[in-house]
């Protein structure tokens, strides 16, 4: 988990949203995108960067030694809304997700549907499902 710690450093500078202090209660009630940050997380409150400079996810929040590490979350791929399920090292799931949130309110909207949600490895996920999640070579991904 020091690991993972470190590799966040670089990344605290771009989103807006937040890291919260560690808390040894990982329960949630709402869900992965909401989950909280357990005690192996970073202390400080910079923000953390959820997209690189291509627009992609950086592989750092998506480090795992185990299907245990991930969770999964949402985040947007285009301006119609088209959503994809992602996986997310569960330590830094609710960090994402209020990253994200705060990047969906800045991309532009198109006149276009929105996709249907998929999973990572391009599998539709049913309006009454859920994708899964996995530790896949060292990075959480989601699956059908």
């Amino acid at each position: 988990m020091r690991r993972l710690s470190l590799v966040l450093i670089p990344l605290l500078a771009a989103c807006g949203g937040k890291v919260d202090a560690p808390t040894t209660d990982a329960a949630s009630d709402t869900g992965a995108s909401d989950t909280a940050v357990s005690d192996s997380a970073p202390a400080d409150t910079a923000p953390l960067a959820c997209v690189d400079d291509k627009g992609q996810m950086p592989l750092s929040l998506k480090a795992c030694g185990s299907d245990a590490d991930c969770s999964q979350s949402v985040r947007q791929t285009d301006c119609c809304g088209t959503m994809l399920a992602v996986g997310v090292h569960k330590d830094l799931a609710a960090a994402f997700g209020t990253c994200e949130r705060a990047r969906q309110k800045e991309l532009p909207l198109c006149d276009c549907l929105p996709k249907p949600l998929a999973a990572e490895d391009g599998s539709l996920i049913p309006a009454d499902g859920a994708a899964k999640v996995r530790c896949e070579f060292g990075n959480c991904r989601t699956y059908m």
